[in-house]
C-alpha cells in the first residue's frame, strides 16, 4: 500500500515502535499522532495507536481507531484480534466473538485469536467450542501456558477432573511461576478430599504470590477441615492481613478460635465480621454457637435467630438454634427445629422406601427405628427405645455394630440388626414405617417432666458386670 511504502512515514514507524516495545508509550503516541497528521488513513498508526489506548484502557478509543484500521485494510488478521480484545474489555461479548472469528477466516492458524475466541465462548457458556478452540490453540503453539489453563478451568466445569488435573500440570511445566494454575490445582485437590495435595499446592501458589488471598483463605479451610486449627488461625490471620475487609476469613478464624477453646477470641472475631457486614447470617450463627458454649443461652438464641431471619432456608442457622433452645430446657421447640439436621450441607440422608412414621397408630404394623448420627448420640437416643417398642407391634431397631449385643440384650421386645449397608437382610419383615432415632424426642420428650425417671436403660453383659465388679474372668 502506498501509506506503507513511504520511507519517511516507515521511520517514524519504526522509531514509535521501538519505543512502545519498551512501554515508552507517551513517546511512542506522540509518533503515532505525527504519522496519522501526516497520513490519516495510515493502517498500521491506526492501529497501534488503537493498541496504546487499550493499554491505557482507553477501549472505546481503542475500538474506534482499530475501526478505521480496518477500513483501511480488512485484510490483516491481527487487526480483527486487537479489534476483538478492545469490544473485549467493553463488554460487548458477541461481537467480540465475531472479531475473534473473522481473524481466525482469514489466518486459520492464529493460535492468540484461537485462544482469546476460546476465552469468550466460555463466558457465554459454550464450553464445548470453548475447549475445541483452547486444543487448537495448543496445537499450534505448545508453549501457550495461559490456553492449558484456562482448557483446565473449562475441563473442570464438565467435572472432567482428571483432564483438568492434566492441563494445570502442563501449565505449569511451561511456566513454573504460575500461581494460578497452583491455586485451580489446591481447589480441585480439596474437593477430592486430597488434603496433602492441595495444601502443597496452595503453599507454592503463596510462595509465587505472597499476597494471594485467595489461596492464604482456602489454605485455611483445608487445614480448618484437617483439624489443624492453629495453623488455619494463622493462614486466615494472614488473609485478612492483606484483605481487611474478607469477612468469610473472620467467619471461619472464628470456628477455628472456637474449636481451640478460645471463646472470647472467637465472639470478638464474630463481631468483627458483623462489624463489616451486619446481615452476615453465617457470621449470626456462628456467633450464636459460641455464645451457647459460653453459656450465654438467651444471646445464642437470639443470635441463630439473626440468622435465619436473614436467611430463612440456613438449615445450620436453624439446626444451631434447636440446640440453643434445647439447652435452655424448651424441648418441644428445641425438638421441632432439631429436624432441620436432615438438609444441612454435611447431612447423611439415608434413603429408606417406607413411608416416615406420622404417629399413627402401631397396632399389628413394623416400624423401623433407623440410626443417625454417631455412636454416643445412637445410645442416648436409646432412652426412648421401650417408649416406641411398646406402640409397635414389631419394632425393628438399626444400630451400629458395636451397639447390637447390648441393645439386642436391653430390647428383647425388638429385633436390632446392624446398620444396613446396601441390602436388607432378606429375613426382615415386611416394613410399613420407618423413622430416624434422633427424631424420637419429638414425640416423646416435649417438656422436662416428659422424662422417664429411671435408674438405667442399658442391660450389661456379664463381661462388663465381671469388671464393673472387679472380678477376674479367664
Amino acid at each position: 500500500m502506498k501509506n506503507r511504502s513511504n520511507p519517511n512515514i516507515k521511520s517514524l514507524l519504526q522509531s514509535a515502535l521501538q519505543h512502545h516495545k519498551i512501554g515508552e508509550l507517551d513517546k511512542a503516541e506522540t509518533i503515532y499522532q505525527t504519522v496519522i497528521e501526516k497520513q490519516p488513513d495510515n493502517p498500521d498508526a491506526l492501529h497501534l495507536l488503537g493498541i496504546i489506548k487499550h493499554q491505557k484502557r482507553d477501549y472505546t478509543l481503542a475500538e474506534s481507531l482499530i475501526r478505521r484500521a480496518i477500513d483501511e485494510d480488512k485484510n490483516a488478521p491481527v487487526f480483527h484480534l486487537n479489534l476483538g480484545n478492545a469490544l473485549r474489555e467493553q463488554g460487548k461479548i458477541s461481537e467480540a466473538v465475531d472479531s475473534y472469528e473473522k481473524a481466525i477466516s482469514l489466518e486459520p492458524k492464529f493460535a492468540e485469536a484461537h485462544y482469546n475466541l476460546a476465552n469468550e465462548l466460555l463466558i457465554k457458556g459454550n464450553t464445548d467450542s470453548a475447549i475445541r478452540h483452547y486444543r487448537i490453540a495448543v496445537n499450534l503453539n505448545p508453549n501457550l501456558a495461559e490456553a492449558y489453563y484456562n482448557l483446565g478451568k473449562a475441563l473442570e466445569t464438565l467435572n472432567r477432573i482428571d483432564d483438568a488435573i492434566m492441563n494445570y500440570q502442563r501449565a505449569l511445566q511451561i511456566k513454573p511461576d504460575y500461581a494460578e494454575a497452583y491455586y485451580n490445582l489446591g481447589i480441585v485437590f480439596q474437593d477430592q478430599k486430597k488434603y496433602e495435595e492441595a495444601i502443597a499446592s496452595y503453599i507454592r501458589a503463596v510462595q509465587i504470590k505472597p499476597d494471594y488471598v485467595e489461596a492464604l483463605y482456602n489454605l485455611g479451610n483445608v487445614l480448618r477441615d484437617q483439624e489443624k486449627f492453629k495453623d488455619a488461625e494463622n493462614y486466615y490471620r494472614k488473609a485478612i492481613a492483606i484483605k481487611p475487609d474478607l469477612i468469610q476469613a473472620y467467619n471461619n478464624l472464628s470456628i477455628a478460635l472456637r474449636q481451640q477453646g478460645q471463646i472470647e477470641s472467637a465472639l470478638k472475631t464474630c463481631q468483627m465480621a458483623l462489624s463489616i457486614k451486619p446481615d452476615f447470617a453465617h457470621a449470626h450463627n456462628n456467633l450464636g454457637i459460641a455464645l451457647r458454649e459460653d453459656g450465654q443461652l438467651e444471646e445464642a438464641i437470639e443470635s441463630c435467630r439473626r440468622a435465619v431471619i436473614i436467611e430463612p432456608d440456613f438449615a445450620e442457622g436453624h439446626w444451631n438454634l434447636s440446640l440453643a433452645i434445647l439447652h435452655l430446657g424448651d424441648f418441644a421447640k428445641g425438638w421441632r427445629k432439631y429436624e432441620w439436621r436432615f438438609l444441612k450441607k454435611d447431612a447423611v440422608v439415608r434413603y429408606f422406601p417406607y413411608p416416615r412414621w406420622d404417629c399413627s397408630s402401631l397396632k399389628g404394623k413394623t416400624l423401623l427405628v433407623y440410626a443417625e448420627q454417631g455412636i454416643g448420640d445412637q445410645i442416648m437416643f436409646a432412652s426412648l427405645f421401650s417408649e416406641i417398642i411398646n406402640m409397635s407391634g414389631n419394632c425393628i431397631i438399626e444400630c451400629e455394630n458395636r451397639l447390637v449385643p447390648l441393645f439386642s440384650r436391653s430390647f428383647p421386645g425388638a429385633e436390632v440388626i446392624p446398620i444396613i449397608k446396601d441390602t436388607f437382610p432378606p429375613d426382615l419383615p415386611s416394613i410399613d414405617f420407618k423413622m430416624p432415632m434422633g427424631s424420637l424426642p419429638l414425640f416423646f420428650c416435649p417438656d422436662a417432666e416428659s422424662f422417664t425417671q429411671k435408674t438405667s436403660y442399658l442391660v450389661h453383659g456379664p463381661q462388663e458386670l465381671g469388671r464393673a465388679s472387679g472380678i477376674e474372668r479367664v
